[in-house]
């Protein structure tokens, strides 16, 4: 497995910071927080001040308050101000408590503030908030809130020795906190191992498709399932300490594990979001290794009124092989009792619960999908789900209020998208290839996909389009195909050694297309060496499939964003000879259908690209035995089509007017 897909953390730490001395300010005016990225207190030279401000991955984040202060109040007794009031356990867990171990050994007898709503006191705490609280000892009647504008005569404030995502934790920090739990556990030896899962959180919570699955078989082989919603806090830390081997579907409740200290166990993370490397500078140093599992295997996102993604609630998918491949590792026999029938019903019905949580009317306003009905169900065919867009859409259309459609009504054409500053031109295999540049959620770095290709055909321009669903307009395609020929800059010849004849980026927007086109250059190098990797490798990735379901999707969906048309036929005609081997012999393997029909399909479209519509027809037959759907079905009569295959189109076409009827 490679270490950009699963990832040791504990031997990349940098070096750690040192705790600064307590801050103490005059005179200061502090007030209600009206959200988490306003504390609410107006520190002298706020956006000079370090210590004192909200810190999150490696930069200060929180906002001046406005406070409107008529003199009414001003404290005269020194204060301790730690943060605002917060009810969300992993920001407060993450981002409040690195302050209270230093303030409390520093200054034990001073109050401790918090900023909060008018009016809110102690009556009006959450459970949480207290029992993390009574976790570190504090006495409640040592709290404050502050709910109006107020003047301190002396505030002081510690430095935030842990950020949420941030640098290594301060190097002072462990022992005062684990002098501020002392005797709350009686530390037993390390054993077995346990899995936190989220498993038995509202699907609207964000979650792994299946895991429930997953949960139980661990329970079966003996691997101590935790479910820290069930538990109170000194359950969940006593059953994170007694771990020799702690295993946490990524969350909020590895956040949990840093009201510990340090202790000799194993702790790894099953990856909900690609390449995610959460808390991993706060958990390391408190464990004797920490290890990011490549497990995520694509999501499923709604998008909110403005348009941006509503990450956190998403369903996220396993990657399957790499899950087995760690429990195995720790001793945990996975591959003996896993049964990929059972799991695909697990995971399915997962989603159903998680399209019916996020589109039920009374879902919380920040959950609320805004986006259209295609946006999410085109999400699916990419990820093995094709079978599930009819039921989604059923579901959808049920959940939805009368009177409040999210997609505009079907008898009316969306209107087409002009290209923008992410679409631009490459002469490809077949013509000229119109790309754009993709934001993913969790990565970081783009990725792009080939949505066109445009062909002179008898000096008329003609657009072949691949991604109609990006809803792009032929006539801009074509006049951007037109605009690249007639570019001199992008046009010009030069060798990488020779500086002197490199284009010339300059400013504006000839110099932002320069910059376009050398970050795609470098992705696609990237994509080659992975493609011929992947040739080199493909008598090994078909025989491995029964194993490792996922092995052909990921590379031909590469092949397929940067429209590499040459290889994906040759892996097109080395697949299908095999996989029709496995259909005529029944002996296809269980659990690779979604993945493989998915590719099988991508690889179809390729070929009906280069002109090949018998092996591009074979293709979609073979991802049609996978999973039969009305998309894969119009592919099939498609190609049938160009090749005059008439037997051929009479089936699909049959089978295609009952998906329609």
């Amino acid at each position: 497995m490679s270490p950009s897909e699963s990832d040791t953390a504990a031997r990349q730490v940098p070096a750690t910071r040192r705790l600064a001395p307590l801050q103490s300010f005059q005179n200061v005016l502090a007030g209600p927080s009206p959200n988490r990225m306003t504390p609410g207190v107006h520190w002298p030279d706020f956006e000079n001040q370090t210590h004192a401000r909200l810190w999150r991955g490696s930069r200060r984040v929180c906002t001046l308050p406005e406070i409107q202060h008529d003199g009414s109040t001003r404290i005269t007794e020194p204060g301790l101000f730690v943060s605002m009031y917060d009810n969300h356990f992993g920001h407060m867990v993450a981002e409040t408590i690195p302050r209270i171990p230093q303030s409390l050994a520093e200054a034990p007898d001073l109050p401790l503030y918090f900023s909060a709503r008018a009016g809110f006191g102690l009556a009006n705490v959450s459970p949480m908030f207290r029992s993390v609280l009574g976790w570190l000892n504090v006495p409640l009647d040592q709290i404050r809130f502050i709910g109006h504008p107020t003047e301190f005569r002396d505030l002081t404030i510690a430095m935030q020795a842990e950020h949420l995502d941030g640098p290594p934790t301060a190097e002072e920090y462990l022992p005062l906190l684990e002098a501020r739990i002392a005797g709350q556990l009686d530390m037993p030896r390390p054993e077995g191992i346990a899995f936190v899962s989220r498993a038995a959180l509202a699907p609207e919570k964000g979650r792994h498709a299946g895991e429930r699955y997953l949960a139980d078989c661990l329970d079966g082989l003996g691997v101590r399932v935790v479910y820290p919603e069930n538990l109170t806090l000194h359950e969940q830390m006593k059953a994170y300490a007694s771990a020799k081997y702690l295993v946490f579907s990524e969350g909020s409740a590895l956040h949990g594990r840093q009201l510990l200290g340090r202790i000799d166990q194993h702790i790894s993370i099953l990856r909900r979001r690609l390449r995610s490397t959460i808390a991993q500078h706060q958990i390391a140093p408190r464990s004797a290794s920490l290890t990011y599992v490549g497990s995520f295997g694509g999501s499923l996102l709604t998008t909110d009124e403005d348009g941006r993604k509503i990450d956190h609630s998403m369903m996220s998918f396993y990657a399957v092989a790499p899950v087995i491949e760690h429990f195995e590792s720790l001793g945990v026999p996975l591959r003996t009792v896993w049964d990929w029938a059972a799991y695909n019903r697990a995971r399915d019905a997962d989603v159903m619960a998680w399209v019916g949580a996020m589109y039920d009317p009374k879902v919380f306003s920040w959950l609320k999908p805004h986006n259209t009905d295609a946006y999410l169900l085109d999400q699916l065919e990419p990820l093995g789900l094709g079978h599930l867009r009819t039921p989604i859409h059923a579901l959808i259309r049920l959940m939805r209020p009368e009177g409040t459609p999210a997609s505009p009504p079907a008898t009316k054409a969306q209107p087409a998208a002009a290209p923008g500053t992410t679409d631009f031109a490459i002469r490809g295999e077949a013509g000229v290839d119109i790309f754009t540049r993709l934001e993913d959620v969790g990565a970081n770095r783009p990725r792009y996909l080939c949505l066109a290709t445009v062909v002179d055909i008898g000096g008329v321009a003609s657009v072949q389009m691949h991604e109609p669903t990006h809803r792009r307009d032929a006539r801009d395609l074509a006049r951007l195909a037109k605009a690249f020929a007639q570019d001199a800059a992008l046009s010009q010849s030069f060798s990488l050694t020779d500086a002197s004849a490199w284009p010339r980026a300059g400013h504006g927007e000839s110099g932002n297309s320069l910059l376009q086109y050398a970050a795609f250059f470098l992705a696609w190098q990237e994509a080659d060496a992975a493609s011929q990797h992947f040739l080199e490798q493909l008598n090994r990735v078909i025989a491995s499939l029964s194993n490792h379901p996922g092995a052909l999707s990921a590379p031909v969906a590469l092949l397929y964003n940067f429209n590499r048309i040459s290889v994906g036929v040759q892996v097109a005609r080395r697949v299908t000879a095999v996989l029709s081997q496995w259909i005529a012999m029944q002996q296809w393997p269980a659990g690779t259908r979604d993945s493989t029909g998915h590719a099988m399909r991508l690889l179809g479209d390729l070929c009906t690209r280069g002109a090949e519509p018998e092996l591009a027809l074979s293709c979609y037959e073979i991802a049609l035995h996978a999973g039969d759907n009305g998309f894969r079905r119009r592919k099939a009569y498609e190609a049938a089509r160009a090749l005059g295959d008439r037997p051929k189109m009479e089936l699909h076409l049959g089978a295609l007017k009952r998906f329609e009827a």
